[in-house]
């Protein structure tokens, strides 16, 4: 929950990024996935699934898919090779990049795989609070 928190305030606190590289996504659906309960590998691939039909009727939806379960390099080959609805994948360590790495796919409409394996420290001014302005997207708190 932490994790999805920070990613959801990271994007909305994303002033950082030139607003003429960042378009408002019409519809952006981020997957944050655990590795540690029972048989989450098979419930994220069956998300993972309903989301294939999705996206064949909805093709701007933008699909992430994040959290400790992507810091296994097996289920992100699975994820690479059998899942092209997925557009985004980014681990623990790099949470603070998700603004960057959608503007990435909005600019170049390539998929984006960003998972470090190490945290190379501590990195400051991750946004934790909820955004002063109120937004469209929903936080949980």
């Amino acid at each position: 929950m932490r994790m999805t928190r920070k990613s959801c305030r990271a994007f909305s606190n994303s002033g950082d990024i030139p607003p003429r590289r960042m378009k408002r996504p019409r519809a952006l659906v981020i997957l944050n996935t655990c590795s540690v309960r029972e048989n989450a590998d098979v419930r994220v691939f069956g998300n993972l699934g309903y989301f294939k039909n999705i996206k064949k009727t909805n093709p701007d939806l933008i699909l992430a898919v994040c959290g400790c379960m992507m810091q296994q390099p097996a289920i992100v080959k699975r994820v690479k090779e059998d899942n092209p609805q997925v557009d985004i994948v980014f681990g623990t360590h790099n949470i603070h990049r998700f603004p960057e790495l959608l503007a990435n796919y909005q600019a170049s409409g390539e998929r984006v795989f960003e998972v470090l394996e190490d945290d190379d420290g501590l990195v400051e001014d991750i946004p934790v609070d909820p955004p002063a302005t109120p937004s469209r997207a929903t936080c949980p708190s």
